[in-house]
């Protein structure tokens, strides 16, 4: 009987341990850079705090490898703040660039205000890390 019990113990904790693996894997899988996507996806950001907030790139779908492309940084009204990650595209900027996605040609990077965006504010400040980590992944011409 104590044999079982201890059977049982063990696998429920190597059953716990591999769902805790997959959730990582789901997470890491989820945040791993695409630089093949073209058009929107939506990618999450984790502040310092381990807060998460999402917001939504779009690559241009005849980007050439070879050159260094220019970046847009959108910024929301207030009618589409939020915590969703794609309410900052439901009225203009995002139906505009949908309508020429495929000869639109910057990297946009619409990151969703959830208060405000004043100066040296948080929205303001993970607008800003975003924008620069895309500027990295992209290589992002810098004129």
């Amino acid at each position: 009987m104590h044999r079982n019990a201890l059977m049982t113990i063990t696998a429920v904790f190597v059953a716990m341990l591999l769902a805790n693996d997959a959730y990582f894997a789901l997470r890491w899988w989820q945040r791993r850079p695409d630089h093949n996507r073209r058009g929107f996806s939506s990618r999450v950001h984790v502040d310092p705090d381990g807060s998460e907030s999402q917001y939504i790139v779009f690559v241009p779908h005849d980007l050439p490898e070879s050159e260094r492309p220019p970046a847009l940084l959108f910024l929301n009204g207030k009618g589409e703040n939020g915590v969703d990650g794609t309410r900052q595209l439901s009225n203009n900027f995002g139906v505009d660039v949908w309508q020429m996605k495929r000869r639109f040609p910057f990297i946009c990077v619409a990151v969703q205000c959830q208060d405000s965006w004043r100066i040296g504010g948080p929205d303001a400040r993970r607008s800003l890390t975003v924008l620069d980590e895309i500027i990295d992944e992209y290589d992002v011409d810098p004129d």
